[in-house]
């Protein structure tokens, strides 16, 4: 690990506006031969560290991306801040593009699809490599975006702005060295020239959990780029009760163990013991509405992600439905355009042999739901309805309606 230097100089950059035609042009005419064309990014005034933006700067981030076998194709740097510098010396550009996402919407999935994109580096590890983190957490932080013992490739979650926040005992400054630094042991070597990197977790939805997160998030990366996947609410808790039954219990199950009362059996059970009227909510409100907030406040979309639209701006943010089913090349033009990379260097083939992310392998799929649940279902549907209206409210789109 490099030390943190005192002297960090942190930058901000417009990045170019995606052309909002290209969605447009790729339906009628599909992916191939269209060209992002980036617009020149604005240089901006140093972010509050009482220093000036050098002059050499850009010049340093082209030197080091002069070997890269890819053309440079912003004509600035398109950082928001650069790190501390690397074991090399070389200054770390955080991340360009913030992802997030509702738990078991396909956030894996959507990071996948950016990956391919060569200009889009991410650390993520194979099976042995994931298994060598067990007893070396310090190191694989400084290797990879994360840790996890789940499959035999993940894409990491830094969980910088959830999972690394003042809730932490000593508390994490996230304008200071530290915290740049924390973020910066985390990432992968870009210079915002050549190529981009991503912070991506889907706990970044949680505004409703963690309500600082957006403010410190603009605060460090004002221009980013933000993406989330949504899916239908209902099915998604269906997915994350069995996600959390095989790996999770202690937080699926913590109310109820709070309370000191019998855990439920099934998702019907559970459902129906976070319903208001329930006889564990009457007897048990605080470890209720605790349960409640974790889990069914999550698929409250359109409130978690007003705090969004109100911070960044809705220009910054796309929001996408990653289902099975659905035309994958015209979401990845979406994606693309939405963060400014070129279409036409993106591996348009390797789309088909996309798979998922990460199947948990204990449970039919979330299709099984209304088979196993109906009840518990209907429940849900009803519950989420005027939710999923304010979602297409705010959206302007018509496919939450259809959940």
């Amino acid at each position: 690990m490099w030390p943190p230097r005192r002297e960090a100089v942190a930058w901000m950059y417009r990045r170019p506006l995606a052309q909002p035609a290209a969605i447009t042009l790729l339906a009628a005419a599909g992916c191939a031969g269209l060209l992002q064309t980036p617009r020149r990014g604005d240089r901006r005034a140093a972010l509050g560290l009482g220093t000036q933006p050098r002059d050499d700067a850009q010049h340093e981030l082209s030197n080091w991306g002069a070997s890269s076998h890819l053309e440079p194709i912003w004509e600035t740097p398109i950082c928001d801040v650069v790190l501390e510098e690397d074991q090399e010396g070389r200054r770390v550009c955080g991340p360009q593009v913030i992802i997030g996402g509702a738990m078991k919407c396909g956030t894996n999935t959507l990071g996948s699809l950016l990956q391919l994109h060569p200009r889009v580096k991410f650390h993520y590890c194979h099976e042995q490599e994931c298994e060598q983190c067990h007893d070396h957490a310090e190191e694989c932080l400084e290797k990879f975006q994360g840790s996890s013992n789940m499959g035999t490739e993940v894409l990491w979650e830094s969980n910088y702005f959830t999972g690394m926040t003042s809730l932490h005992d000593p508390p994490r400054d996230y304008e200071g060295d530290e915290g740049r630094y924390l973020l910066a042991r985390q990432l992968p070597r870009v210079d915002g020239f050549h190529n981009v990197t991503v912070d991506k977790s889907p706990s970044y939805l949680d505004t409703h959990l963690f309500p600082d997160l957006v403010a410190h998030a603009k605060r460090l990366l004002p221009h980013a780029k933000v993406i989330f996947s949504l899916c239908d609410p209902a099915s998604r808790l269906y997915s994350e009760y069995y996600h959390n039954l095989k790996w999770d219990q202690p937080k699926l199950y913590g109310s109820f163990d709070k309370a000191q009362v019998e855990r439920p059996a099934n998702f019907s059970e559970w459902v129906a013991a976070l319903q208001e009227d329930s006889e564990f909510c009457r007897l048990h409100p605080e470890q209720c509405g605790d349960a409640r907030e974790k889990f069914l406040s999550t698929g409250m979309y359109a409130e978690n992600l007003q705090r969004w639209f109100d911070t960044f701006g809705k220009r910054a943010i796309l929001a996408l439905d990653i289902v099975e089913g659905v035309d994958l090349q015209r979401q990845v033009a979406q994606l693309l355009a939405h963060v400014g990379l070129p279409l036409e260097e993106y591996p348009w083939e390797q789309l088909k042999e996309m798979g998922h992310s990460f199947v948990n392998h204990d449970y039919t799929g979330r299709g099984y739901a209304w088979t196993e649940a109906p009840e518990a279902m209907r429940k849900l549907k009803g519950f989420y309805s005027s939710h999923n209206a304010r979602l297409a409210d705010l959206l302007r789109e018509d496919w939450p309606l259809d959940w």
